[in-house]
């Protein structure tokens, strides 16, 4: 695993640090404007994933009356207000539990348009074995 982070005009951080994961999912799925959908990111329950990212090609924008969330089962939504990465079991956890299924949300006006459309990608590593 390696992550770059810049600011602009100020430093650069790289992490490179192996993680081993016995298997990981890569989901792409669209979500239309005033839909929900739910997202499976394991196959059963448990604390099994070491890692979580969430990219969409549209994030919440409170000045654009956007809004993309997501949460796990009825629990308090999260706004997909940048990319989301969750690394190790420790920040996965504050998501609740370890997701199962994530439930998405996504309001952006009622005409359809491209920009109506949240064309979202998952990557999620995770034990395989109990």
């Amino acid at each position: 695993m390696s992550l770059t982070v810049q600011v602009v005009g100020g430093p650069t951080i790289n992490v490179a640090k192996e993680l081993a994961v016995e298997a990981y999912d890569k989901i792409d799925i669209s979500i239309e404007s005033g839909k929900d959908i739910s997202v499976e990111v394991q196959p059963s329950e448990g604390k099994r994933i070491s890692f979580l990212l969430i990219k969409s090609s549209i994030y919440s924008d409170a000045n654009k009356n956007t809004k993309l969330s997501y949460g796990i089962d009825d629990a308090g939504k999260i706004d997909l207000d940048q990319p989301h990465f969750y690394l190790g079991s420790g920040v996965v956890s504050l998501l609740g539990s370890d997701p199962k299924i994530l439930k998405f949300n996504f309001k952006n006006g009622s005409e359809n348009k491209p920009e109506n459309k949240a064309e979202l990608e998952i990557l999620v590593g995770r034990d395989a074995t109990p």
